[in-house]
């Protein structure tokens, strides 16, 4: 699943088409209404830029499946300007009671987050509230991200700005539910106020949660250099929560090593050779859970459990995990791929 915040560097490359020479300054009303997924080796994806006023423009990404009409993923208004505008000196964060992490520096991508290393920005979460969190990153290097382009040049820093949303997500899972998953899809505004700095760099992170539920998380979210002064500010950054996480952090992390299943032991204790068998069920997911985010979460639990090969022929892979969450008994046995259950 391509971050959120890939998406919106892409939005702004697009619209820098029409606004040469000039620098990306903010954005306004970005919204995406589907994650880019890469469950197929080729994305193809539409993109259209309209200037809307000087230094304004409203870019729209779509799904180029050659169906009409196109399916809306993202959009959002670019906004340029000859020069960065001067850096504001922070706001006035006010954390009610707060204490220090409980999260391990050591642990925020074993027990936490599930980033590979090109995306591991987050050095430690320092202080947290029930009212926001504070953490310290780090700018990692750009030298994979893209085989083909060891020194990408970005307008704005996707990985530092993801990195944001996963403070947030780190403070949900520390002060609302340590087993919940939340994934962004809307900021009201970002605002730029300067490039993004060299791999290495330390950053400060500061995040005021404005509105908590089931369903929603808005935070505004500040970015700040080594000086103490604000890179980039967000205004509303939205997520969207599933409480009680759908698959477990360890299988996610450790497909190889952790399981999804349980023993079930009765349809083979018949057998003489029982101690020689094993049978294991999976029974933890629900139809619902398969539908959700327009089937989000089936893509992701087949990337975990299908070998490469398995997933080339995709087209088996909805009828054998739905059949599989349906149950496979001894009495109606079936020929299954190989996987880590």
């Amino acid at each position: 699943m391509v971050p959120l915040t890939i998406t919106m560097e892409i939005l702004a490359e697009c619209g820098a088409l029409l606004e040469p020479g000039r620098v990306l300054v903010g954005m306004r009303e970005f919204r995406a209404s589907r994650w880019i997924t890469l469950d197929q080796p080729d994305v193809a994806v539409e993109l259209t830029a309209e200037q809307r006023g000087p230094g304004k423009v409203y870019v729209a990404l779509r799904e180029d499946s050659g169906a009409s009409p196109r399916l809306l993923w993202a959009e959002g208004t670019m906004i340029f300007a000859d020069r960065y505008p001067a850096a504001p000196a922070p706001s006035d964060l006010r954390l009610d009671a707060a204490g220090v992490s409980k999260w391990l520096p050591e642990r925020l991508y074993v027990d936490g987050m599930f980033h590979g290393p090109s995306f591991q920005a987050v050095r430690s979460i320092d202080l947290t509230a029930k009212n926001g969190v504070t953490a310290s990153l780090r700018v990692p290097p750009r030298d994979r991200l893209f085989a083909a382009m060891p020194e990408p040049s970005f307008l704005t820093d996707p990985v530092v700005l993801d990195a944001a949303g996963q403070v947030v997500a780190f403070w949900s899972q520390e002060q609302l539910d340590p087993t919940g998953d939340i994934f962004p899809y809307r900021v009201a505004a970002l605002d730029c106020f300067g490039p993004p700095l060299e791999p290495g760099s330390e950053l400060g992170c500061r995040v005021l949660v404005t509105h908590a539920s089931d369903k929603e998380i808005r935070s505004g979210i500040e970015i700040l250099d080594s000086q103490g002064q604000v890179l980039y500010r967000l205004d509303s950054w939205r997520t969207g929560g599933f409480r009680r996480r759908p698959i477990s952090g360890s299988f996610r992390i450790s497909p190889r090593d952790a399981y999804l299943s349980t023993s079930w032991q009765e349809p083979i204790a018949g057998f003489l050779d029982h101690q020689r068998l094993a049978c294991r069920r999976v029974d933890s997911f629900t139809r619902d859970f398969f539908e959700s985010s327009h089937g989000i979460w089936l893509k992701v639990l087949a990337h975990l459990v299908l070998s490469r090969d398995e997933r080339e022929h995709g087209s088996r892979c909805r009828p054998w995990i739905n059949g599989a969450m349906n149950g496979c008994s001894a009495a109606a046995p079936r020929r299954m791929p190989c996987a880590p259950w």
